[in-house]
């Protein structure tokens, strides 16, 4: 009891620090995307983003927790969940895909259909991940899943402002949003 009393605070302190960190974070790398980017590069991915973020609320679909709060979990339901989260994640992005021509046309932005279908892609990649984060937090590694988190904040804010800097303006925005979970999968499958 000893022992879980103080990987919980820890865990907590981890969190903390690491929210902090990412708030501090996505703060500074916004300040310096709006002095690099046009205002419209913004407002043409927030266009798109208005519909995945909707289709973001059921990215995992609950099934982490049936990991976490599990008294005991075996390899087999492990894999079946997996499974059941890329599928998940492959129609979230083939609904994003669908729903790609109807934003371009409502919007008479021909690049939104781009624009959707690269976002599309990180539908996947988080769902590659979600899983392995529920086995992290089962086993209360929050330092981990904190550090993880602020890698990934990192490098993709690193690849925004250089493809910023680079000049390819709404693009960098977009990379940012599906490099953060595809670098997160990543390193959450070396990890768990």
């Amino acid at each position: 009891m000893k022992d879980l009393k103080k990987r919980t605070l820890r865990g907590g302190l981890a969190k903390f620090c690491a929210q902090g960190a990412g708030f501090v974070l996505r703060i500074g790398s916004l300040m310096v995307l709006a002095r690099l980017l046009d205002p419209k590069d913004f407002g043409l991915v927030g266009m798109v983003t208005v519909v995945t973020g909707v289709f973001s609320l059921f990215k995992d679909a609950g099934l982490s927790l049936a990991t976490v709060q599990r008294a005991t979990i075996t390899n087999e339901q492990v894999s079946t969940l997996f499974w059941i989260n890329m599928l998940v994640g492959a129609v979230l992005g083939l609904l994003s895909l669908a729903i790609a021509p109807v934003l371009a046309s409502f919007y008479q932005e021909p690049r939104l259909f781009w624009v959707t279908v690269a976002l599309a892609t990180g539908f996947l990649f988080n769902a590659a991940g979600v899983q392995h984060s529920a086995l992290l937090q089962r086993d209360m590694r929050f330092g981990t899943l904190s550090v993880i988190e602020i890698i990934s904040l990192l490098v993709s804010i690193a690849v925004g402002i250089g493809m910023a800097i680079g000049g390819y303006g709404y693009w960098a925005l977009v990379c940012m949003a599906v490099i953060l979970p595809a670098v997160s999968s990543m390193c959450l499958w070396s990890i768990a």
